[in-house]
């Protein structure tokens, strides 16, 4: 859609009717200043035909004190009078002239053949003032159907009032051609055509907006024939939900748009149909393993799955940061605690592994200062050695790390002097790094997460950039141990976060769940991609544990998923398993 920044417009909204009362004895009718910018979906208008009542749109249509009107004769008279609305000289200041905006942003002409094109219209009765139109024109200028927008610098701040006898008044859009043409040209989103491993219990089509549209519909099926006559209506949305898809079945779809002139299918013609393919179904139950871990409630924590399927949870922060390190042999159920001081600081933020010979490596976070120290331990978790207490790479937290199967530790992003965007590696358990990239493809960020794959390739999701940027829902993927990214997508289905956790299972998906919108918007969907991250399903869009973020989750052996802790708003100590049908094995974050 056409955009043109002002702090002063005239709007002009499709909306409800506007009715205004004129207020107070004196018969003082009151405009106050617009503060935002809409746009009018303008074509040819006819400036000297009657209004008529069947073509009138109704609109709330304000009047900015930029702008001035004379009425004359002064003596109403039971008549009729057309006042053009012009640029006046308010409160000793002179307002710039206005300017028009057409399709693509292109200045046009303000005025044609002379005449305004802001009109306001006076119906009197017997004297008494009871109706007033606006009236927006384009004609007799010969325009394309499209956005059109006028806009006015502020100059003048306050109420603008004119005085006419007390009663009621309306607000009219003025009377408009119906488009001359069928919808405009779209296309299909999602699932991209050709996409495998699709979620069969819940899949969603997305396609784009056409313009001029009245209704959408849309049609699949199995048969590649490029014909579909099961189409199902679906309003103005440009998105539907399907249900009760077969397991391991090719489906292929079209959508179309049509208005009162003709119709419209998605890439340009009825034939070119899109497929999917689903894959097995993603079923799974989560069920809540105890509401008060006996570890203190907590976010920001870290946790690794060891060889012999036990989790290991460390560090973290509520009112005060913790040292502590806990570990479950039962998937959470209950926790044994390792050490109640560990050797490193109190902390959160920090990130950890577990290495091939099950010992863990935790890596940054921050004190109260940011970190860049690593330690390890070599008896889950109860005792720790501090492998370098000053890494190559700057003080960090909220970063990520995944080991690879050689053994080496990747590091990714995090904040500290500056959102970063650095990857480095370890082939020593951490104790010396080497920087892959100083500049990664991906903005830089922190909070965001990161999967290592079967194939030694890394998956990076989300995070957050900082005020300026706000929250991503990107994907990128590398295949050289971070040295370069691949972008997987620029928006993943599911909305921008950062605060979120991932999985990767053995079938070689990717489950994502939670996180948070920086202002306090929590999440509790969950996500699962077949395709290293390229396309997601939505597995839920509400499980049954509170939206969080921060929290920690590990993926069992047989694929079950734990979720920890976290922040809903209050720190939490919960901890709930996702058991899954299916096949069976896992790796962690």
């Amino acid at each position: 859609m056409l955009t043109h920044r002002t702090t002063r417009a005239i709007v002009y909204v499709l909306s409800a009717l506007l009715l205004a009362t004129l207020v107070g004895g004196s018969g003082l009718l009151n405009y106050s200043p617009p503060t935002a910018l809409a746009q009018f979906p303008g074509g040819a208008l006819d400036r000297n035909s009657a209004p008529d009542s069947n073509t009138l749109l109704p609109t709330h249509a304000e009047l900015l004190p930029d702008f001035s009107f004379s009425l004359s004769p002064t003596n109403a008279t039971p008549s009729t009078y057309r006042v053009a609305l012009t640029i006046g000289n308010l409160g000793g200041v002179t307002p710039p002239s206005s300017n028009w905006y057409g399709p693509g942003g292109a200045p046009v002409s303000r005025s044609c053949a002379g005449g305004p094109n802001l009109v306001r219209e006076f119906f009197y009765s017997g004297g008494v003032l009871y109706e007033v139109r606006d009236y927006f024109y384009i004609s007799p200028c010969t325009r394309e159907p499209g956005q059109y927008n006028v806009t006015v610098a502020p100059d003048y701040d306050g109420t603008f009032t004119i005085t006419v006898p007390p009663t009621v008044y309306r607000t009219y859009l003025p009377f408009v051609q119906q488009p001359p043409h069928p919808p405009s040209a779209f296309g299909k989103v999602s699932p991209a055509d050709g996409a495998t491993g699709q979620q069969p219990l819940s899949l969603t089509l997305d396609w784009e907006d056409s313009v001029d549209v009245e209704a959408y519909a849309y049609c699949y099926d199995t048969t590649d024939d490029d014909a579909c006559t099961n189409w199902v209506e679906s309003g103005t949305s440009s998105q539907a939900e399907i249900e009760g898809l077969s397991e391991n079945t090719t489906y292929y779809w079209q959508v179309r748009a049509t208005n009162s002139l003709g119709t419209t299918y998605a890439d340009g013609s009825e034939t070119d149909d899109w497929s999917f393919t689903t894959g097995e179904e993603f079923a799974g139950l989560w069920t809540q393993l105890t509401d008060s871990a006996a570890w203190a409630a907590r976010a920001s924590h870290a946790s690794v799955l060891l060889s012999d399927g036990s989790i290991v949870l460390m560090g973290g922060r509520a009112s005060h940061r913790f040292n502590s390190v806990y570990r479950s042999t039962d998937n959470g159920v209950n926790w044994v605690q390792m050490a109640d001081y560990a050797e490193w600081t109190a902390r959160s933020g920090s990130s950890a592994v577990a290495l091939p010979d099950d010992s863990i490596v935790l890596t940054g976070g921050t004190d109260g200062s940011r970190l860049n120290d690593v330690w390890r331990s070599t008896d889950q978790g109860a005792t720790w050695t501090e492998l370098t207490a000053a890494a190559p790479w700057a003080e960090r937290n909220n970063h990520t790390t995944v080991v690879l199967s050689d053994g080496s530790i990747v590091l990714m992003g995090g904040v500290g002097a500056n959102y970063w965007q650095d990857v480095w590696r370890s082939t020593d358990q951490g104790a010396t790094w080497t920087q892959q990239t100083a500049a990664a493809e991906w903005a830089a960020r922190n909070n965001h997460t990161s999967v290592a794959l079967s194939d030694d390739s890394i998956v990076l999701m989300g995070g957050f950039s900082g005020l300026s940027s706000g929250d991503w829902n990107d994907v990128w993927r590398s295949t050289d141990q971070g040295a370069t990214w691949t972008q997987q997508t620029a928006a993943a289905p599911w909305a921008g976060r950062s605060g979120h956790t991932s999985v990767v299972l053995t079938d070689g998906s990717i489950v994502l769940m939670g996180g948070k919108v920086w202002g306090g918007v929590y999440w509790q969907d969950v996500w699962r991609s077949t395709d290293q991250g390229a396309t997601w399903t939505q597995l839920t869009a509400a499980a049954p544990w509170t939206a969080r973020s921060e929290h920690a989750s590990v993926a069992l052996p047989d694929d079950s998923i734990v979720l920890m802790g976290g922040t809903d708003g209050t720190y939490l100590h919960d901890v709930w398993r996702l058991e899954m049908d299916g096949e069976r094995g896992s790796s962690t974050r």
